[in-house]
């Protein structure tokens, strides 16, 4: 099975997350511990709206809430 590798924001970049809370949010990418530590190296950084709310409803499925 192969993975596709993890998308990473350029510094000033903007990208979308999915916050503690289970709603989106996007913010520019400022590789602060927040931005590298808790949600790039989590797999929470996302080009899009769109591949985020994907995201989210995969999280949602695996928890039974969805």
């Amino acid at each position: 099975m192969s993975r596709e590798k993890k998308w990473k924001p350029k510094v000033g970049e903007k990208y979308w997350y999915i916050s503690a809370q289970g709603t989106l949010w996007n913010g520019k990418f400022i590789n602060s511990d927040w931005d590298c530590e808790h949600r790039y190296n989590f797999g929470n950084c996302f080009r899009t709206n769109r591949e985020a709310q994907f995201a989210l409803s995969r999280v949602k499925k695996v928890l039974g809430d969805g």
